[in-house]
């Protein structure tokens, strides 16, 4: 299953295109300057985690409930790495 573009737009909206890791501020898109287009920064990461092996992998959650917007977090870069880095 697929992260629905609904899934998407609402992740989007509730995070008001800042970070949702825990007192983190970062803005998640850049406006347009000098010439260079606006983008995102934003990443969508799983709460509990997609595939066999990855951190916080839950093996009883269907792949419907894997890819839904409760299961799905935004975050800037430097987020998204720091929980998704290795566990020890």
């Amino acid at each position: 299953m697929a992260i629905t573009n609904k899934s998407i737009k609402l992740l989007w909206s509730n995070a008001a295109g800042i970070c949702s890791f825990s007192d983190c501020t970062e803005k998640l898109s850049v406006e347009q300057a000098a010439g260079v287009a606006p983008y995102t920064l934003g990443e969508m990461a799983h709460i509990k985690g997609n595939k066999p092996g990855s951190n916080r992998y839950d093996q009883s959650q269907s792949n419907t409930e894997r890819d839904s917007y409760e299961n799905l977090i935004l975050l800037c870069p430097t987020h998204h790495t720091l929980i998704d880095k290795e566990e020890n």
